[in-house]
């Protein structure tokens, strides 16, 4: 709840309005939780977005398309960030 009162309720991706009561789909992990299990909780590595946004970069397939650039970008930064603590 914490992330969810302290940002915007917009999707990171396509800044669609996400709506009151927040649902669990609408905390997106931005590594994986799997491949960096000590980013699992670090509020950085969770962005808000929306059902449909959240399944496609789930998928893999946002690398092409230019919506996801902040997000990839967000990504990129965090992976590194993990990489240099391992």
């Amino acid at each position: 709840m914490k992330i969810w009162n302290e940002r915007p309720h917009y999707c990171i991706v396509c800044t669609k309005h996400l709506s009151d009561p927040p649902k669990t789909y609408y905390f997106m992990h931005v590594v994986p939780k799997g491949r960096f299990p000590e980013a699992r909780l670090d509020e950085e590595n969770i962005a808000l977005g929306c059902f449909e946004c959240h399944t496609v970069y789930d998928q893999g397939l946002p690398q092409n398309n230019p919506l996801f650039s902040k997000l990839l970008k967000k990504k990129e930064n965090i992976e590194q960030k993990y990489n240099t603590n391992n």
